[in-house]
């Protein structure tokens, strides 16, 4: 299994049917721009649970990420991380797919007035407060107050 976080900056807001077309690569008439996009890490806490799903066949131990939290502390991402430093605002994911058979995908879509300033870590969780960290990524994104932020974690279900 593996992931990968792309963050797009939008001059102003956007609704989440434009969040989908950004995503897609629609900039919008060029209101939309790839402000980050790299690979995540998977925690252990993730990685334990959906191991435990398959060999127990049961989903009692495993709640499915819904919510992109924003932090402001630069971060090193380890596989034992259980939050996100310098959390500032968490969001639930307006979308939740599956993409192309194989990926699971998070979309979360972060107004004008929502929040701003100088992100360094993004964090995949599976509550509104506190929950499970499932997934993490160090970046760098400066948004402002006339700019949405529209974020996509995908997670790949690979066969190698």
């Amino acid at each position: 299994m593996s992931g990968e976080v792309r963050a797009y900056l939008v001059d102003g807001d956007v609704s989440d049917a434009e969040a989908a077309r950004i995503i897609d690569g629609d900039t919008l008439g060029g209101r939309a721009v790839l402000a980050f996009a790299d690979h995540n890490l998977i925690t252990n806490v993730a990685r334990g649970r959906i191991a435990s799903v398959i060999v127990n066949a049961s989903t009692a131990s495993f709640v499915m990420p819904g919510w992109i939290a924003v932090g402001t502390n630069a971060i090193t991402p380890a596989a034992t991380d259980t939050t996100l430093s310098g959390e500032t605002f968490r969001k639930a994911c307006s979308t939740l797919s599956v993409l192309s058979t194989y990926y699971a995908r998070f979309v979360v879509n972060y107004t004008t007035t929502e929040v701003s300033g100088t992100f360094l870590g993004m964090g995949l969780f599976s509550a509104a407060a506190a929950g499970d960290l499932h997934a993490i990524v160090g970046v760098s994104i400066s948004k402002t107050t006339t700019q949405a932020l529209v974020g996509e974690w995908r997670w790949n279900i690979t066969s190698a």
